[in-house]
Parts: structure tokens; C-alpha cells; sequence
């Protein structure tokens, strides 16, 4: 029986309301092996307007795209 690898990096980002203000906030990637397809993006309670955790989980194809370029998701 083999366990899932995870992966875990804080991170810098910066959370658009609305346009040009952007607020800084500190979140964290997570990358899972049972999932490998998949990366993860948590935000603390105090950077969301519910004032509860978040997390986003979007394909890792996305993410690779963005580095070179804003991705556009379909």
C-alpha cells in the first residue's frame, strides 16, 4: 500500500476586488500525488469576504500556462 505525496508552498498573491486595487494576501499551493492532475489554492479566513478558509483547486495544465502568459480557463 503506497501513501499520496503532498506538496505544500506559501505563496505571495494578490486578490483582485475589483479593478486596478489588488490586495496582497498570503496563501498556500498544494499538490497531491492521489490527484496528480490537480493543484490547490488555499486562502485564510481573513482574505475572503465569508471570513472561512477557501480553496481553489484548478488543473495543473493552468497553472504551467500562466507562467508564461494570463491563461485563460474554458
Amino acid at each position: 500500500m503506497s501513501t499520496a505525496t503532498v506538496i505544500e508552498q506559501p505563496v505571495d498573491a494578490r486578490i483582485v476586488a475589483s479593478a486596478p486595487r489588488a490586495e496582497p494576501v498570503r496563501a498556500l499551493l498544494r499538490y497531491e500525488t492521489g490527484d496528480p492532475y490537480a493543484v490547490r489554492m488555499a486562502f485564510p479566513a481573513d482574505a475572503t469576504l465569508e471570513g472561512t478558509d477557501l480553496a481553489w483547486a484548478f488543473a495543473r495544465e493552468l497553472l504551467t500556462a500562466g507562467l508564461d502568459r494570463p491563461a485563460l480557463a474554458s
